[in-house]
């Protein structure tokens, strides 16, 4: 068992002292790997098969609809088309 998970007893559920401590176990290394600048953050595209390769973007989920051209190193194949 790892040190910085701390379980306590719990009077809600036996389970909820153990998810509690897992969830911040969690929160506890995704906030390392964000302090380490390793965290990645991946955007939301519209992809439509059709017009390869260009995609719709909207920023922080707004309205706002930018066009971009997506490039993707596993695609050389063209096979995003299909």
């Amino acid at each position: 068992m790892h040190e910085d998970l701390e379980i306590r007893p719990s009077a809600k559920s036996p389970g909820s002292a153990i998810r509690q401590a897992t969830r911040a176990h969690f929160a506890n290394a995704i906030q390392r790997l964000k302090d380490e600048r390793r965290y990645r953050v991946f955007i939301d595209l519209d992809r439509d098969a059709t017009r390869f390769p260009t995609a719709v973007w909207r920023p922080n989920g707004s309205q706002e609809q930018r066009g971009v051209t997506t490039w993707c190193s596993n695609d050389y194949l063209g096979i995003g088309v299909t």
